[in-house]
């Protein structure tokens, strides 16, 4: 029986992008790597007191394939969805630091999700609880609203601001 998402695990040939990423975008923090796991890279875990180790990037030789390739985008995985608390704030860092975005809100189930790229292209879901949320229902621009099938939005030449 499966109860929840341990984590999930992400290759990237740049791991200091990645984790200003994760860290700058969503208030992570880089976890102490656990000296039993003999992967090159890094955990990143969530900054609520307590909180878990979430994403296991890969890198170096770890992160690559058979013919020494690292591997970009989502493949297989339409996405990764992370509960999330503070709406406003990602989306105004989303603005801040130039990334592309979209929204969706489900009033039926009292979620809004905003998406987002990471800076190797893989889709990153965060669903907000309406009714936790300190703000009102947010305006979503049309050209903002969430479609599934559209995936022409993701350019990584637009995550320069997380390589230093």
């Amino acid at each position: 029986m499966i109860t929840r998402l341990y984590h999930c695990a992400i290759r990237t040939p740049d791991t200091q992008r990645m984790r200003n990423f994760y860290t700058r975008m969503f208030g992570m923090l880089v976890d102490e790597r656990r000296p039993d796991v003999p992967v090159e890279g890094f955990w990143l875990r969530s900054a609520v007191p307590g909180g878990e180790a979430l994403i296991h990037v890969f890198a170096g030789k770890d992160a690559e394939v058979e013919d020494r390739s690292v591997p970009a985008g989502s493949a297989a995985v339409h996405h990764l969805s992370f509960m999330c608390q503070g709406f406003d704030r990602i989306q105004r860092r989303c603005v801040d630091y130039a990334v592309p975005w979209r929204a969706s809100l489900l009033p039926t189930v009292g979620l809004w999700q905003l998406f987002v790229y990471d800076p190797h292209g893989i889709l990153i879901e965060l669903t907000f609880e309406a009714e936790v949320e300190p703000t009102s229902t947010p305006v979503i621009p049309p050209e903002n609203q969430f479609d599934a099938q559209d995936r022409n939005w993701f350019d990584a030449g637009q995550y320069g601001a997380f390589s230093y």
